[in-house]
């Protein structure tokens, strides 16, 4: 996650604080898979609004190699940012 947010470097629209009283989304890890016929999904996340939300992270991404992890964080953080 670290690198992932390194990677958008000074474009990062947001500051992250760790709060366990007041939250607008929670980094999710599932326990199984998410694969059909067409393919796994490696993580979901959402566009920003006012809600409370997830960025799930599934067990397949990091069967990736790390490269490929950071990739698919930092294009998850994008629709996080919006």
């Amino acid at each position: 996650l670290g690198d992932a947010l390194f990677a958008w470097g000074n474009a990062v629209p947001v500051r992250f604080r760790e709060d366990e009283n007041l939250w607008d989304f929670e980094i999710s890890v599932r326990s199984n898979a998410d694969c059909t016929i067409n393919g796994c999904v490696l993580a979901s996340a959402f566009f920003p609004d006012s809600g409370r939300h997830e960025l799930v992270i599934h067990p397949t991404m990091f069967e990736q190699s790390r490269d490929e992890q950071v990739e698919t964080m930092a294009h998850e953080l994008g629709h996080v940012f919006g």
